[in-house]
């Protein structure tokens, strides 16, 4: 998945992961910390499953959970694609916010952020594309002011999301190998150097 899942059970030590790993868990566990946890104890649930004739949740091929805060002013969602489906797009309408608020909706897989009025939001929703499966987006949003935590959560993100990722990792090797540089952005221009130094905007171009 393309976001994390809380889990009970034994967490290993930051220490032993590697860099890419440990920058996502501390980017999660900060999101966590300061965005989800203040407002777990007494957040509203919202399932969004499909509600069969007779009342019940019935099965589908997408998962999407909504949690908001007592006060509507923030709250998060996780939506799941689990299976093949028809579409690889799901519409999603919040029903925990205030229709009379501003959003600012934070998209976690690319650390966009749109902001969008509480009666559009919960009336029109809007569409989450996942052509993978399993794939997820979790999404936040908060009342839209100066010095929010989404802010916070989102500059965060682009940092995290900036670090390229090697395969082969990095590491001692006694054969020559041929390396491969990505990025989770779409986009990205990536420059490098053989020397140890740090890129400028004149390096080489990956």
């Amino acid at each position: 998945l393309s976001t994390p899942w809380i889990l009970g059970g034994p967490t290993p030590s930051v220490d032993i992961l590697s860099m890419e790993k440990r920058d996502r868990y501390l980017y999660y566990a900060n999101i966590y910390k300061i965005f989800i946890r203040p407002i777990l104890p007494k957040c509203k649930v919202y399932h969004h499953a499909p509600i069969s004739a007779t009342g019940g949740i019935t099965s589908s091929t997408w998962f999407a959970m909504e949690f908001t805060s007592p006060d509507k002013s923030k709250g998060w969602a996780t939506i799941v694609h689990l299976g093949d489906s028809e579409s690889d797009t799901y519409l999603f309408k919040p029903r925990g916010l205030d229709e009379n608020k501003k959003y600012t909706v934070m998209f976690d897989n690319t650390g966009r952020t749109e902001v969008i009025d509480g009666a559009s939001l919960m009336q029109d929703g809007f569409s989450i594309c996942l052509p993978a499966v399993p794939r997820s987006e979790l999404l936040l949003f908060e009342e839209t002011k100066q010095g929010g935590l989404i802010d916070k959560i989102v500059n965060a993100a682009w940092r995290h999301l900036a670090i390229p990722v090697f395969n082969p990792p990095d590491g001692d090797y006694t054969k020559t190998q041929s390396v491969n540089i990505t990025s989770p952005l779409t986009g990205t221009v990536i420059r490098y150097t053989t020397d140890g130094s740090e890129p400028t905007e004149s390096s080489p171009t990956y």
